[in-house]
């Protein structure tokens, strides 16, 4: 197995951010909706298959599949981006996910709203090997 460990942003617009990790690999975080965000981690930088029946905004996914990338049904709220030195923060209004060096994720959600209702840690991965890749598939 290989750890993946080192990160940088390679790109970022109106829903999400790639990031290309260990020189050749894709992370692609996508805002679906203000508490659903999309990761997928592209192995060179392609999908190993490129349909999916996990994910359908409006009901079940089609027998055929969708496409992964796609975005049809999802709403794709505007997020706040912010990159400080080896660590990458992208928020919505409930829902706040940062990514730090070593590649990491921490999923953080908002209790509710008005004053004293800030952020709570929901998920977050282990300090260090939290991703890896299979050499030989």
């Amino acid at each position: 197995m290989q750890i993946l460990k080192n990160w940088q942003v390679q790109d970022h617009g109106e829903t999400g951010v790639t990031l290309l990790v260990d020189s050749q690999h894709l992370l692609q975080i996508t805002i679906l909706e203000e508490t659903l965000v999309r990761v997928q981690l592209l192995k060179q930088g392609a999908y190993r298959l490129d349909k999916t029946w996990t994910i359908a905004p409006d009901a079940d996914a089609p027998l055929e599949g969708r496409p992964r990338s796609s975005l049809k049904g999802f709403t794709c709220p505007s997020f706040v981006f912010e990159q400080v030195e080896e660590r990458v923060v992208l928020s919505t209004s409930l829902l706040r996910l940062t990514i730090q060096q070593p590649l990491a994720l921490t999923w953080e959600a908002r209790a509710g709203t008005g004053s004293g209702n800030g952020w709570h840690v929901i998920a977050q991965d282990r300090p260090t090997g939290a991703y890896m890749l299979g050499r030989k598939d």
